[in-house]
């Protein structure tokens, strides 16, 4: 075969994919992300991916399914090191065989795929535009692409590609728009849908008899009922529309200390603030420290332990941990 024929194979087949590709209808994207949430809940497939972050690449096998109306999932490390991570509805367990270790800890811990999913969209057009922008080609599957774009620094882009017919992510990219560069992506390589799962599909290959189970610093959390007085923490900077979710004030297990939790969100980057008490001699340097696309900032006096943290730009979440007060 000469060059030429290749060359014409080559561009026949580019064709081909680009006629497949516009043969789905493309759909309003609010209808898009909605039947993505609910594929990531209801949908029965298994196949392959890969996850890229801070410069490290990693194939996953993954089982995803609805059993008895509770969503149960097993993903398999297929490089690096060995590992397995179960979901069982509200519970995930993640298995280390080599070090014979099986740490459980609750799904409000665990970053699914994609880790961002947008979970309300009516009021984000002041800091977000989201759009259509064509389709692709992934997995041998056409996706409807959808652009989240934010309207200053202080949050990350994305980028989803979502097969129309079943709500299926097939890519997701999270994208630093000052730089343009591609934090996180993830992207199926293969996907074969199913009627039905069954139980045992979500089995560990691991005989864990032997193993050391241990629970998550998250799920180590009781309630506490003593509590900080509200008037004594001031966050004068917050990013617009950041805004109170969620609080909790919480003792860990492993310490004496009291730890609060506080939620900032704008329905689509969310951002922790951990407050815990501390002493003079854990009092500690301001400092600021990421992997990938995660980053958090830190800083303590003599009562206090502040320690902001999300999925966001290293600008966010020094201005949000640099302007909490707590007295």
């Amino acid at each position: 075969m000469n060059n030429n024929t290749i060359t014409r194979l080559l561009l026949w087949c580019a064709l081909v994919a680009g006629i497949n590709v516009h043969a789905s209808e493309a759909i309003p994207v609010d209808d898009l992300l909605l039947k993505m949430k609910q594929a990531q809940y209801q949908l029965n497939y298994q196949g392959t991916f890969v996850f890229k972050h801070a410069e490290k690449l990693d194939a996953m096998q993954i089982v995803h399914g609805l059993v008895d109306d509770k969503v149960k999932q097993r993903i398999v490390s297929l490089n690096d090191v060995a590992r397995e991570v179960i979901r069982d509805g509200d519970l995930v367990r993640c298995i280390w065989p080599r070090k014979r270790q099986v740490v459980v800890g609750p799904t409000s811990s665990y970053n699914g795929v994609p880790s961002i999913v947008p979970k309300d969209l009516s009021n984000v057009s002041a800091v977000y535009r989201i759009e259509s922008t064509g389709f692709n080609q992934i997995a041998g599957k056409a996706c409807q692409l959808v652009s989240i774009m934010p309207a200053d620094n202080y949050r990350y882009g994305y980028e989803f590609c979502i097969q129309p017919q079943t709500g299926m992510l097939l890519r997701s990219k999270v994208i630093d728009t000052n730089t343009q560069e591609v934090l996180e992506e993830m992207l199926f390589t293969e996907v074969r849908y199913m009627d039905s799962v069954e139980a045992h599909m979500f089995d560990s290959q691991y005989d864990l008899a032997d193993f050391k189970w241990k629970q998550s610093l998250s799920s180590e959390y009781e309630t506490i009922n003593r509590a900080m007085p509200q008037h004594a923490l001031t966050i004068s900077q917050l990013p617009q529309d950041f805004v109170l979710k969620n609080i909790t004030q919480r003792k860990i297990q492993m310490s004496a200390k009291p730890v609060r939790h506080m939620v900032y969100s704008d329905s689509i980057a969310s951002v922790s603030i951990f407050i815990s008490e501390s002493g003079a001699k854990d009092r500690l340097k301001s400092r600021l420290t990421g992997r990938g696309a995660i980053n958090a900032f830190t800083k303590s006096n003599e009562r206090y332990k502040i320690t902001v943290l999300g999925e966001v730009p290293s600008e966010t979440v020094e201005l949000i941990g640099a302007s909490v007060t707590l007295k």
